[in-house]
Formats: structure tokens, sequence, C-alpha cells
């Protein structure tokens, strides 16, 4: 350790800044194996090696480079030696303290490590790059025959500079991964056969899968950048047009909803769209008008797009219908929306994707809270949640902890509200989502509105009411003020003249808010303005007497 730290001393790659140390690996490593091996230490090691026979030299060699562990068998062909031969070498090995056993495996099948990482790096730095070369390749064809996971044949065609076939296997790897929702495994493959030098084709392949994971992820510049870094790939019939859609999903999340409809009503017209293609055109679609609450307008376009999907694309109906289910309970229209969520799950069940699984449990639960099911809706909610922690997906867990705050809320489970709150603030988002950051502010108003904590309340509420302001999303921004106004009539005792001009002021901006409304989305908001929050005519009656009174 100290001969490391004073060769990177030594060379300046080891740095002091305000009181901190720093190297050129600390953004990009775990354990610091990158670091440089100092040149005593190396000759240290490589002397004690020179000790053992030629055939233990050679068996280490070899091994060092198929990685952290390995069996014997493995390292057939890649020595001269017998199979007699390198179980002396092995035993020699492990005396000398060079091996070890892994005891995580059993006697049948037993693996080997080495003792410390110095010695494989040691063995590794003082191979020529043909002799490299070679062990590799010897390696990738034993591996090959004995049907290694192909994330592990991968490292060795890549050694024996054999291109073709490990591309192959880094997508294997990739996929292996994906299947398993090991995300960041799955980029560190997809990255490995880019730098492979692929074809154009392929890479245009390649850079739709990353921007798949990073939405996962929901990194939204990395997502944006893999799909940039596609269409400099694309060259193949119809590449612009998938790569489109794929824009379409990005921009819905990133809340440019007027982007999103450009794009889908030039889509729209093109006549080489395949049927399939213009259900994701029409899903996007009516997301966007969804959000902006422009509910009429999103049925219509899901209901276009439903007809035109095939029987058998089970993952897109099924996100068409549970979109579809999600628009009829914001308007209200539950019995309906829990008939299209179920067909929505049947879907979703036949084709074995369980993100769709998870979003549909996600709508079902926001229709049983609305009927005031609020068990059923925590055990739909729950569900979902397990699945998106499994999966992987931030977003919907982000959702779905936020829709499960809201129930406890209903529940005046103040405890559990707040968990769930917290728990959802603390997983990041790159940048913040829009839509969960306004989800988050609403709840937070409305639990310290149950704390009798006015100012937090409106604080929270107001950051909420700006974001909606900020991507045209009217229902939250009109129903926002509403709640607004509420807290502020609730907590204006007495009301002097200035509060209420103020309140007078919100109403009329509150009327001019839902005169824009969807029409179906305007009788539920009037409904909510003038009778749930009882808001009828004190402001007025307050001007009212005080002009009186002046007279």
């Amino acid at each position: 350790m100290l001969e490391t730290l004073k060769t990177l001393l030594d060379s300046g790659e080891l740095r002091e800044q305000d009181g901190v140390w720093h190297t050129q690996f600390d953004a990009a490593t775990q354990d610091y194996h990158e670091l440089p091996l100092p040149v005593s230490v190396k000759s240290a090691v490589l002397s004690r090696l020179g000790q053992l026979s030629e055939g233990t030299q050679q068996l280490l060699a070899s091994a060092a480079l198929l990685g952290d562990a390995f069996e014997l068998p493995e390292l057939e062909g890649s020595t001269p030696l017998s199979e007699w031969a390198q179980l002396d070498a092995l035993e020699q090995a492990l005396e000398a303290g060079f091996l070890r056993a892994d005891p995580a495996t059993s006697q049948a099948a037993p693996r080997y490590q080495f003792s410390h990482h110095l010695v494989q790096r040691a063995l590794t730095s003082n191979l020529s790059a043909e002799r490299r070369r070679w062990l590799h390749r010897q390696l990738a064809a034993t591996l090959a025959r004995l049907e290694a996971r192909p994330a592990r044949l991968a490292v060795h065609l890549e050694g024996a500079g054999q291109r073709e076939q490990a591309t192959r296997m880094r997508l294997r790897a990739a996929q292996e991964a994906a299947d398993v929702y090991a995300h960041l495994e799955t980029l560190e493959h997809l990255d490995a056969a880019l730098r492979l030098e692929l074809d154009a084709p392929t890479a245009f392949e390649v850079q739709l899968q990353r921007a798949g994971v990073y939405s996962m992820l929901d990194d939204k510049p990395a997502w944006e950048a893999a799909l940039e870094a596609a269409r400099a790939c694309a060259q193949q019939p119809g590449d612009l047009l998938r790569l489109q859609l794929r824009f379409c999903e990005l921009e819905f999340h990133l809340g440019r909803y007027p982007a999103v409809l450009e794009r889908v009503n030039a889509l729209w017209e093109q006549s080489d769209l395949t049927p399939e293609q213009r259900g994701w055109a029409g899903l996007w679609a009516g997301n966007a008008h969804s959000r902006t609450a422009q509910l009429t307008e999103a049925v219509d376009w899901y209901r276009r797009a439903l007809d035109g999907v095939p029987e058998h694309e089970l993952i897109l109906r099924g996100r068409l219908l549970n979109a579809w289910a999600y628009a009829l309970y914001v308007l209200g229209e539950l019995d309906d929306g829990k008939e299209k969520v179920q067909q929505a799950i049947t879907a979703f069940r036949k084709s074995g994707f369980q993100t769709g699984l998870a979003m549909a449990f996600n709508t079902a639960g926001s229709l049983e809270h609305a009927s005031n099911n609020y068990d059923s809706s925590i055990g739909f909610y729950t569900d979902s949640y397990e699945i998106f922690k499994t999966v992987g997906n931030y977003t919907q867990i982000r959702l779905t902890i936020i829709n499960l705050c809201a129930v406890y809320i209903d529940k005046k489970d103040i405890e559990n509200a707040m968990n769930k709150l917290n728990e959802g603030l603390e997983i990041e988002s790159n940048p913040p989502d829009h839509y969960s950051s306004l989800l988050i502010y609403n709840k937070l108003s409305e639990l310290y509105e149950m704390k009798h904590q006015w100012e937090k309340a409106l604080s929270y509420l107001d950051l909420s009411i700006e974001i909606a302001d900020e991507h045209n999303m009217a229902e939250w921004s009109t129903e926002g003020r509403i709640y607004r106004l509420k807290l502020l009539r609730d907590n204006l005792n007495p009301m002097s003249r200035t509060d209420a001009e103020m309140i007078h002021r919100f109403r009329h901006e509150i009327h001019c808010k839902i005169d824009n409304l969807d029409s179906k989305l305007r009788d539920k908001m009037l409904s909510t303005f003038h009778s749930v929050y009882l808001l009828a005519d004190d402001s007025d009656h307050f001007l009212q007497n005080k002009d009186t009174s002046a007279k």
C-alpha cells in the first residue's frame, strides 16, 4: 500500500484538494484496481513467482486472465501441460500461497482464486501483447466448448481480437442482464459492444437499447443522448420513424407536450406507418392530451389507436387500455375505467410484461381509491410497487409511492403518509421529474394542512401550481388554485379588506381556468369549486358590507 501511494504521489496521479485526496480513477471505480502497479511491488511479486516451476508459472499466467475465480478444466489448451502436470502445478501454487480454494464452491467442482489481486496484476502485466492474444484465443475456445456465460466469453473474444464473435457475446450478455432487470450491467455490455466498432444498423439497435435502459433509470439526459446517437446511425428504411416514436416518449416524460403532439400529427399523415407504430403514436398523443386535461381528445386518440392495433400486440393494447382507463378515472367515469383496466391487466398477464402489469395495478388502485375502497386500493398499489421495485423503474416507483401516500392521507394516517413521501423524495431523478415533483409537493401541502402548519402547506402548494403552469397541466393548475383558495379562506380570520379582495381575485382567476377546461372535466371542477370547498360569497358579502358601512 505504501509503495502504491508513493508511486501515485511521485507521478502526480494522487492529489489533494480542499483537504480530500483524489485520483483520476475516482468517478469510474469501485475498488481502485486501475491504480498503477508500482515497479517495486511488481518486481517483488515476479521474484517470488520465479521460484516456482515453469509449469506452475504457465498455469498462473493463463489463470490470471480468467478473472477473479476459475476451474481447472477452463485452462485446457492454454498451457502445454498434461492433466497430471496441471495438477502438480496447481498444488504447488496453492502450497506457495499464490492461490486458494474458493470457499463458496463444492469439492465436486472446486474453483480457485488468487490470494491477492497484486499477484494477478503482476502476471498479466508481464505478458507480451502477442502472448496475451494467444492465451485469450485459447481460453475463449475452451470456454465456448464448456458453454460459459456470454459475459465471460466476450472478454476473451475481445482480448483475442475476434470482434464479430465478441459483439455477438456482448449483445447476448446484455440481453441476459436485461432479462433480470440488471440495468447497469446491461449498459456495461452495450457500451462494450459499441467500443467494438459496430456497423451502423447494429449500432442503431444498440443505442435504442441504451435509451430504453436509461428510460427505466429515469436518466433523461443520457436517454436523450442515446437517441441522438441512434439518429447518427440511422440508415435503414423505417429507422427515423422508429426514432420519432422514441422521441415522443422522451418528450412526454420531459413535459414537452406540444412537441409530442407536433411529432405525432406529422407521423399520423405518413402512409408507411405500420399499425403497431400508429398505435404507439396514438398512445403518446393521448397521453399528452391527458396530462394537459384535454380528456375528450385523449380518449378519442386511445380509441382510434386501439381500433387499428392487431389482437396479438398484447403489450401495446394493454398500454392503450390502461391509459384510457386512467383518463376515465380523471373524468370520474369509474365503472367504465374499471372495465378498461381489467382488460389491460388481462393483456399484460398474457404477454408476461411485468412493467405494464404494474402500471395497470397502479391505475386500478386509483380507481378503487376514487371509489373509497381504501384497502383494495392499497392492495393494488402495493402489488404495483413491488413489481416496479423488481424491474427497477424509478419513475413509476415514485408515482406509486405518491398514490399510496394519497390513500393514507384520506385515512388520516399522517405517519404512514409522511413515510411514503420521504421514501419518494429519496429516489433520485435526473433531472427532477416534473410530474412526480408536482404530486409530491401537492401531498406535502395536504399533510402540512393536516398538521395545521398553514405556511408550509401554502408554500408546497405554490410549488406544485408553478410546475403545473410551466407544463400547461390545466387540471392540476386549476385544482391547485381551488385548494389554495380553500386554505386561505380557512385561515383568514378575521378577514381584512385586503384578504377579501385577494380571495375575490383568486375566484375570478379560477373561473377563467375552469372555462378553458375540457367540457367533462369542467363540470367536475365546477362541482369541486362550488360543493366540495363550499366557496360561497363570504368575500363578496364582506366587501358589500364594508362598502355599505362606508356610505
